[in-house]
C-alpha cells in the first residue's frame, strides 16, 4: 500500500513539475514589452493631458487671452504688449485679440510711447493689414 502511495504521489510530483516546465512566462500573459509599451502611452497622454490642461489661471478672463493667444503664437514680449495696450484703455487683454478697432483705439492711444514699431507689428500679425 505504502508503495501504491508512494508511486501515485511520484507522478503527482512528476505531472506537476512537466506543466511548469512547459508553461513558458511569454504563455502566461502578455510580453514585458507589451506593458512597457502601454505604460509608455498611457505616461505621454498623462504628459501631453498636463500640459494642455495645466496652464489654468483661476482668472477666466487670462485663460481667455491665452487660449486666442496660443493659436496666434504671440510671443512672450507680444502677449506683455497687449496686456500693456488693454490695461491703457481699461480692457480685457482678449478683446484686443478679437477686434481690430478696438486694437486700432487701444494703438492710437499709445501713440507718443517708442512702442510704435511693435504695435505696427503685431497688428500685421493679428489681422494681416498693415496699419495706415
Amino acid at each position: 500500500m505504502s508503495t501504491v502511495l508512494a508511486t501515485s504521489l511520484v507522478r503527482l510530483l512528476d505531472d506537476a513539475g512537466r506543466r511548469a516546465v512547459e508553461a513558458s512566462p511569454t504563455s502566461a500573459g502578455p510580453s514585458v514589452w507589451v506593458w512597457v509599451a502601454t505604460l509608455s502611452l498611457l505616461l505621454a497622454l498623462a504628459i501631453w493631458l498636463g500640459f494642455r490642461y495645466g496652464r489654468r489661471t483661476g482668472n477666466a478672463l487670462e485663460d481667455g487671452f491665452l487660449q486666442l493667444a496660443a493659436p496666434l503664437r504671440l510671443s512672450q514680449d507680444d502677449r506683455v504688449l497687449v496686456r500693456s495696450l488693454a490695461s491703457d484703455i481699461d480692457v480685457p487683454p482678449a478683446t484686443l485679440l478679437l477686434s481690430e478697432s478696438v486694437f486700432d483705439y487701444a494703438s492710437a492711444a499709445a501713440l507718443g510711447d517708442d512702442r510704435r514699431l511693435d504695435v505696427a507689428r503685431v497688428r500685421d500679425r493679428l489681422f494681416g493689414i498693415p496699419s495706415a
